[in-house]
This record gives C-alpha cells, sequence and structure tokens, in this order.
C-alpha cells in the first residue's frame, strides 16, 4: 500500500437486492487499494438485504450498515454521503461488481495530478447478464479524457451516450460544491448528478484500466419500467441540464446537444400523448431546430425525409412489434 494517498469512501444504497448483494460486495472486499471504507444505507429491503449487510459489517470493521424507511435511492445515497469519512467518493450499486484494480488504477491516475480537487475520473464500464464472464463493452465517443469539460458534455449528449455513476471517482470536496443528489426524479438521476460533477471539473480522466461490471436484466429497475412518471421525469432531468449550461449555450455551441436530448424522449416514448408532445416539440424549437434530432439507420432516412420523423418513428414501432411476435411465434413452436 503507498503510503499518503487518500481515503476513499464506497457508498452503497441497499434495496432488495440479495440475489445479487454477496457477489457485489466480495467484488469491493478484493479491491487492491486498501484505504477505503463501505457505507451502505438499506432503503428499506423486505428480504434479506439488510440481514447479510449487518453480517459484512460485523466482519469488516471498515463496513458501516445505516437504515431509513423506504424513501428511494437518492435519499439513501445523500445520506451515506453525509455519513462518509473518504476524501474521494465511489458511488456503486447493490447488484454491480467492481473489478479488483478499479479504484487503485483511478488514484494512481489522479495521483498524477497532485489530487486536484476538481479533477475526477472515470474509466470502462461493461454491460453484463448472468456472468461478467460474458461481459461486453461499447467502445463510446466519450472514452477518452478531456480537458474541455463542454467538449465532454457536448459529445455524450449529442451521441447520447454517457459514463454510468459506478465508474466516477470524485472528490468529497466537488461533492460538496456540486450538492446533493436530486431525491425528486425517479429517472435518470445519476445522468442529473454526474453532469453537474462534470460541469464543476476542470479536468476528466479516462482511466483505462478503472473497470466496472454493469448487471443488466433486472426487470424489476425503474429505470425498466415506461410510465407517465418516468417520461416526465427524464424530460425533468433534460431541463435541468438546460438550466446547467443555459449561460453557455452559445459559446460552447451546445443547441444541438440538448434539442438531442429531448429528442430521446419523443423516440423513446413516442407516440408521446398530445400535451407531452407539443411540450417535447416547443423545448426542441426554442434551440432551433424544427423538428426532432433523431438518427435513422441508412435503410430508414429516405422514409423520414420524404414522410417525416413520425411516420419514421411509427414503422420502427411496426417493425419491432413484427419481430416480437415472430419471436414469440418461433419459440412456441420449439
Amino acid at each position: 500500500m503507498i503510503n499518503n494517498y487518500p481515503s476513499v469512501s464506497i457508498l452503497i444504497p441497499l434495496y432488495n437486492a440479495e440475489e445479487y448483494f454477496s457477489e457485489t460486495m466480495e467484488s469491493l472486499l478484493a479491491q487492491t487499494y486498501e484505504n477505503i471504507e463501505i457505507i451502505i444505507v438499506d432503503d428499506g429491503s423486505t428480504d434479506t438485504s439488510l440481514k447479510m449487510a449487518r453480517e459484512y459489517e460485523k466482519l469488516h470493521k471498515d463496513i458501516k450498515v445505516y437504515t431509513q424507511e423506504n424513501s428511494g435511492a437518492q435519499v439513501a445515497r445523500n445520506k451515506a454521503f453525509e455519513m462518509s469519512k473518504g476524501e474521494y467518493i465511489q458511488y456503486f450499486d447493490a447488484d454491480d461488481i467492481m473489478h479488483h484494480d478499479k479504484i487503485l488504477s483511478q488514484i494512481k491516475a489522479l495521483k498524477q495530478y497532485d489530487f486536484q480537487d476538481d479533477i475526477v475520473a472515470i474509466g470502462k464500464w461493461m454491460r453484463f447478464f448472468n456472468s461478467i464472464e460474458n461481459a461486453t463493452f461499447k467502445n463510446q465517443i466519450i472514452n477518452k479524457s478531456y480537458d474541455d469539460k463542454f467538449l465532454f458534455l457536448k459529445e455524450s449528449w449529442e451521441n447520447i451516450e454517457y459514463i454510468i455513476g459506478q465508474s466516477w471517482l470524485i472528490s468529497k470536496s466537488l461533492h460538496l460544491k456540486v450538492g446533493k443528489w436530486n431525491e425528486s426524479l425517479i429517472r435518470n438521476q445519476d445522468g442529473e448528478f454526474f453532469a453537474r460533477v462534470a460541469y464543476a471539473a476542470n479536468k476528466i480522466i479516462f482511466v483505462q484500466s478503472s473497470i466496472v461490471y454493469y448487471r443488466k436484466g433486472i426487470s424489476s429497475s425503474i429505470t425498466s419500467k415506461k410510465s407517465y412518471t418516468t417520461i416526465r421525469s427524464q424530460l425533468n432531468s433534460y431541463q435541468l441540464y438546460t438550466n446547467l449550461v443555459k449561460e453557455d449555450l452559445d459559446e460552447h455551441s451546445l443547441h444541438k446537444a440538448i434539442a438531442s436530448l429531448y429528442s430521446v424522449v419523443y423516440r423513446d416514448y413516442y407516440p408521446l400523448d398530445k400535451e407531452l408532445k407539443k411540450e417535447v416539440l416547443e423545448l426542441i424549437r426554442e434551440l432551433g431546430y424544427d423538428e426532432p434530432v433523431i438518427a435513422f439507420k441508412p435503410s430508414s432516412r429516405w422514409i423520414v425525409r420524404l414522410f417525416g420523423v413520425d411516420t419514421g418513428l411509427y414503422l420502427r414501432g411496426l417493425k419491432t412489434r413484427f419481430i416480437t411476435t415472430l419471436n414469440l411465434f418461433k419459440k412456441n413452436r420449439d
């Protein structure tokens, strides 16, 4: 262990994760960086998650477990942050897996900049379903370091790419400047929080050897559900992005980036109800675009050019339903 390296707090909101929690915790306890504490806030779990967390607390002096009535992950994260003592903050979810060198590799990268509090580290993240042996990595445009935070935000938003919250390592002092997690959002809350982190940062370092495994396929997750409430929350988060950079739109050419985000709502939830559709289109037009800024596959672009975005989205929906029905028929036939 290298002396005089900063302490790191790993903060975990815990809710009904008994199936995956042990695997997550073992990956955290296997970290090659030793100067860490793990703060767990149980959000009113109804399974054995809290009991499991208490067992880890008994065995490890650097694990602390707190509880709260079911109030949501953001409330739990804010509480965990209040209880943390680390100089750096690592948020993590109770069903994901951390590579054993994740934190050490980022700490070493930050050391090159003398641990300046406005420099943050990000890293690779890989999707997996049942085992990390089958994890897949998407090589995004934003998988690189940035001296210009506005370029990071622009390229992230225009290309609808993101670095998951579990990949970031940020100083506690920067976190205090950024503020708490927005407890009113139920969708894209991590995107909104880390947009503020990026905006407050002076430099963003991409660390290739820092890896997080992000578990997919949990149907009970709020992010897997689509309703008016989740649509509204996602739209609200993008409006918060707009407010964050409102003074920088012209100087840093962020109009298309923000319009692209609003277009995601239009695309992913098509067809929107009449009032939401009107609201989203108005937000896009305020940024100087007559219609959603949506990227279609080359085979579909002629339809959009001839008939417009709505027709393209409608035909895409028909194609999706046809493929789903065909796959279901094949499955039943087998």
